[in-house]
């Protein structure tokens, strides 16, 4: 499995000695130096500094490989330079892309669903006044992965798919659209 933060983060500070300038700080210790890439129109161009070249190279590396999944929370496939990796690893038959995202957050996560691609999965509650939203990351954290007390990975993946799909019938009327 591999993680990938591809804007930064606000713990991120750059130090300008050693062989990686880049530390993670605590939030009370951070300095003028923080290294995150905010939203702005120069983002993509920001994007291709160093450290954030490295982790975009790895990031397209990853999911192109054969039978690659990308599991994205929180990316609402506002950025052209990220969608395009993701395009490009869509071309790849065996690749398989799962986002826990707001199904009408915008004309790109649409698009993605008018795919109909068996391998594009959007997680995401429809109802806008539903209280229990999938896409949420502490919905997916508190809710979807909770696993118990397991290390047996079927067993692990069968509660995720239980939490998700039970919550999916739930008497309540709040819908997830899967």
């Amino acid at each position: 499995m591999y993680f990938a933060k591809l804007h930064g983060s606000v713990s991120w500070e750059s130090r300008g000695d050693g062989l990686f300038p880049v530390v993670e700080t605590a939030p009370s210790l951070i300095s003028n130096d923080q290294l995150l890439i905010y939203p702005s129109p120069a983002k993509q161009n920001a994007s291709f500094a160093a450290p954030y070249s490295d982790l975009f190279r790895e990031f397209q590396t990853r999911v192109v490989r054969d039978q690659s999944v990308l599991v994205t929370v929180g990316y609402s496939f506002g950025d052209e330079h990220v969608n395009n990796i993701i395009f490009q690893a869509l071309t790849i038959p065996t690749f398989r892309l799962v986002a826990f995202v707001d199904p009408s957050a915008n004309d790109m996560v649409t698009k993605l669903r008018d795919l109909d691609d068996p391998r594009v999965w959007i997680i995401g509650t429809e109802e806008k006044d539903s209280t229990w939203k999938a896409h949420y990351f502490d919905t997916l954290v508190e809710e979807i992965l909770v696993t118990g007390n397991t290390d047996n990975a079927e067993e692990a993946i069968n509660s995720v798919l239980t939490n998700l799909l039970g919550r999916r019938h739930a008497s309540d009327g709040d819908g997830v659209n899967l």
